[in-house]
């Protein structure tokens, strides 16, 4: 409130800083002043961590199945196989690319997660 303004006056000043403020505006400011300010976020901290874990696990969770089924369908896969045995797809993919990737890089790729997103982390595993 107090960067802007909103003066009367300003044609008759070449700085706009010297016009007078116009009343409305005074009267808002005043009114701004007289409101109560608190200081506890509107959010508490855990709330926000908590949402923003969900929104990005949830974000993770159809970034994933949908790039397998775009992998499904490239690999020629039918649509029909995919909606009866995607479980067993998946898990065959997932085994496959622990394979494909050698040993360790699962590790590391996992470390690099948690590092990455441990301010999100939660200590109980909920599913």
């Amino acid at each position: 409130m107090e960067e802007i303004r909103y003066v009367t006056g300003k044609q008759d000043h070449c700085n706009v800083s010297r016009a007078a403020t116009h009343p409305l505006w005074q009267t808002a400011a005043d009114a701004l002043q007289r409101l109560p300010v608190t200081a506890a976020p509107p959010l508490p901290e855990a709330r926000v961590l908590d949402l923003m874990r969900k929104q990005r696990r949830d974000m993770s969770k159809q970034q994933t199945f949908g790039n397998l089924i775009n992998g499904l369908v490239l690999e020629g896969v039918p649509k029909q196989q995919i909606e009866t045995q995607f479980p067993s797809l998946a898990y065959r993919w997932a085994a496959q690319y622990v394979k494909d990737q050698g040993e360790g890089v699962l590790s590391r790729k996992i470390m690099n997660a948690d590092e990455r997103l441990s301010f999100l982390r939660i200590t109980d595993h909920a599913g």
